[in-house]
């Protein structure tokens, strides 16, 4: 019994540190997909690209956000995807910090119990 019970310390303890590890950088993306009709119903392209944030552990990050080329040949934000993006970014935020608190929770020492 006391192996059964090692082995399921051990395989919660490799599921804490890569939970910790994956916490380490975040990563969000935003696709788009342009829906063209045909005989048959709409039908979807392949999904690209539009924006991406990396946010690292150090408070680094690194955002790629959408652009597209005005017919005075400018480059203009595309604000719509931008700030689609900027929603997913703050969703992921707010996911992320909640995790991390219910981690250190589980991680801090208990009180003596009365």
């Amino acid at each position: 019994m006391s192996n059964e019970l090692e082995k399921s310390v051990r395989s919660a303890a490799q599921k804490i540190v890569k939970a910790i590890e994956d916490a380490g950088e975040m990563t969000v993306e935003t696709y788009y997909t342009e829906v063209k009709p045909s005989e048959d119903g709409d039908v979807e392209s392949k999904p690209r690209l539009a924006a991406s944030t990396i946010v690292e552990w150090d408070g680094d990050s690194k955002t790629t956000i959408p652009m597209h080329q005005s017919a005075e040949g400018n480059f203009e934000v595309d604000t719509a995807l931008l700030e689609l993006h900027q929603r997913n970014v703050a969703i992921a935020t707010e996911y992320r910090t909640r995790l991390l608190k219910s981690l250190v929770s589980v991680l801090q020492p208990r009180g003596k119990q009365p």
